[in-house]
């Protein structure tokens, strides 16, 4: 886990240090997408608490890209 200095929000999983949406998107639908992201990440807080789960970065995919 990393201590990150200035943060706006606290944290809402400790197991993920990085949450973000994608940034070409007009402002009020990335902050939509932020705020779901983070609920997802508090969500899911236990089962990686649980299984000794640790990820980096949790970010939202553009589905036009998948292939």
């Amino acid at each position: 886990m990393h201590f990150k200095y200035n943060e706006k929000e606290t944290n809402p999983n400790p197991h993920i240090n990085f949450i973000s949406s994608l940034p070409n998107e007009p402002f009020e639908r990335q902050e939509e997408a932020r705020q779901l992201l983070r609920a997802l990440a508090a969500q899911v807080r236990p089962v990686m608490k649980q299984h000794g789960f640790e990820v980096n970065s949790f970010e939202e995919v553009n589905k036009d890209f998948e292939s």
